[in-house]
């Protein structure tokens, strides 16, 4: 008898964890998806915070072979969305990145400055695209079985 990987859950982790047993499988390898009803909260913003979290969702897109697209990073785009008014803000108008992150603190009210992060990532395509992709992938895949 082999080994026995089991995935429990529907979100984005069960979605990385899914893609790193994929990727340290072998011939004797079974791996188990054990998820609910389906039933996920999506991302209110289509954008990712930190490096680190891009990279991840890249380097998933990469081992199950999705274009997610060309990726922009940039301040945060949490206040656009939130007053829907998708104009370039205030912070965003000098060249320089230190001055953006300077002015940032300067044009937000200093508790709403601590919540917002700094630098977030989008695609082409949104969150909710890739990871519709990503599942697709995983449900097709012929090692991993879906319970």
């Amino acid at each position: 008898m082999g080994k026995r990987l089991v995935v429990i859950g529907d979100g984005w982790a069960a979605l990385a964890a899914l893609v790193q047993a994929l990727e340290k499988q072998t011939a004797d390898t079974e791996i188990f998806w054990v998820a609910g009803s389906g039933g996920r909260v999506l991302a209110s913003v289509p954008s990712i915070e930190g490096e680190k979290a891009a990279l991840a969702v890249e380097r998933m897109a990469k081992v199950l072979g999705v274009d997610i697209g060309s990726r922009s990073s940039g301040l945060s785009y949490l206040r656009e969305f939130r007053n829907k008014s998708f104009r370039e803000p205030v912070w965003l108008k000098g060249a320089d990145p230190n001055e953006q992150i300077q002015r940032r603190s300067t044009e937000l009210w200093r508790a709403e400055s601590s919540l917002m992060p700094v630098a977030e990532s989008r695609w082409s395509k949104s969150l909710v695209e890739i990871e519709e992709e990503f599942r697709a992938c995983l449900l097709n895949h012929p090692a991993v079985q879906r319970r």
